[in-house]
């Protein structure tokens, strides 16, 4: 199948702006990227941020109002001089939609410009088959329009996230074999491009969950990070210069085939030790229901010293993974997330900032490692923002290639 920023100065090192005739959709989309990194800013903040000039900045912020991309707020009154006014995305200037193509479910999302889901689908699944993906999504877009009050005009993109080699699995014969290899040869834009007047964008999963986090998330402010997703196989993704790096072929930060050490003197796949799949296997060995981990809102404490036993595998490896990753490129950030309870991912994050103080780390720097922003739902906010960051946000990594 083949695929088709905390500080207002921490964003201004990458995002010069430029004063010259010709480069107003860079600027324009450089200031729509500040407001979205920081909720709420005025001019002179901008002026400030990007080293444009004044009468810069006001054209570009007059043009964006009077698009309706930006909304004023109320002045801010008690300084010296006139009142500045704050800038804010206006949510309901454009609408995305998300479609999650995972091996245990289907999701469907409708988010607004402001990054909000506004309504959202889901369905669980033994195997994700090409035809039930089509009919799933097919059915719950024309539902959104029966469901709530939206001109499909302002749908401006369908964004879709999808596991790489979709028709490969740990263990083969637990697949129905004729379906999941239809995936290798199934053309899924030709498949989704008649559903409505919108573009289509299809992304690897845990590149979109990037992309969501990057755009979106807590810690948005990073301009390099490395991205840690954990599903039912573990997968990756990577910001160089503030902007998501795809690679050659779309799986950069893939990290499942990264080797690491097994415990036994040997090395296995980082799939094999750090994935939900592991922990379907574990559950399952002890006698446990593995449909618990994909059960919204479980309380995975009942699974025993299973669920500890897992989290300090997953952690030990995920350590091993993250320093060989930094001996390549120094990241400033690691952010591990995955479809578990928050409370699971933050001992899997703890768990792991303790191991690697176990480990060798001379000619490395220690890396700020945090917690995802959203969990289960990152893969379908991502998929979202795939058209959104196509159109509307820079691409620092395609500029610096230009």
């Amino acid at each position: 199948m083949n695929f088709k920023n905390s500080d207002i100065t921490a964003f201004s090192h990458l995002n010069h702006g430029n004063n010259q005739i010709g480069v107003r959709n860079y600027n324009e989309k450089l200031i729509l990227q500040l407001v979205r990194n920081h909720e709420k800013i005025t001019k002179a903040e901008a002026t400030h941020a990007t080293g444009l000039s004044p009468n810069a900045i006001s054209v570009i912020f007059k043009s964006l109002v009077e698009a309706s991309l930006l909304i004023k707020g109320d002045p801010i009154r008690g300084k010296i001089g006139q009142p500045s006014v704050p800038m804010s995305i206006n949510p309901t200037f454009a609408y995305f939609l998300g479609f999650k193509i995972g091996r245990r479910s289907f999701e469907l999302i409708l988010m607004d410009f402001a990054g909000e889901v506004v309504i959202s689908y889901e369905q669980r699944h033994e195997f994700p088959l090409p035809q039930d993906a089509v009919q799933f999504v097919t059915s719950k877009i024309k539902q959104i329009f029966t469901d709530i009050d939206l001109d499909q005009t302002k749908v401006a993109g369908l964004g879709v996230a999808i596991p790489y080699e979709l028709w490969k699995w740990p263990h083969k014969e637990e697949l129905p074999e004729v379906g999941m290899k239809a995936w290798k040869n199934f053309d899924l834009y030709k498949e989704l491009q008649h559903l409505g007047e919108w573009p289509v964008f299809i992304e690897n999963d845990a590149t979109a969950a990037c992309g969501a986090e990057l755009v979106f998330g807590e810690h948005k402010d990073k301009q390099d990070f490395v991205y840690l997703f954990i599903g039912t196989l573990i997968g990756g993704g990577i910001v160089l210069n503030g902007s998501v790096f795809n690679g050659q072929s779309g799986n950069a930060g893939g990290y499942g085939p990264m080797l690491v050490p097994s415990g036994d003197g040997k090395f296995g796949r980082l799939a094999d030790h750090a994935s939900l799949y592991v922990l379907e296997q574990m559950i399952i060995e002890s006698g446990g229901d593995p449909e618990l981990i994909y059960v919204t809102d479980t309380d995975w404490s009942q699974l025993g010293s299973v669920i500890d036993v897992w989290i300090a595998q997953t952690a030990r490896s995920l350590a091993y993974a993250v320093v060989a990753t930094l001996s390549i490129i120094d990241f400033e950030a690691i952010i591990i997330d995955g479809s578990f309870p928050k409370d699971i991912k933050v001992k899997i994050t703890n768990k792991v900032i303790q191991e690697i103080e176990n480990l060798y780390l001379e000619g490395t720097l220690k890396p700020k490692i945090f917690s995802g922003s959203y969990g289960e739902v990152a893969r379908a906010i991502g998929a979202a923002s795939l058209p959104l960051r196509e159109r509307y946000l820079l691409n620092q990594n395609t500029l610096l290639r230009n």
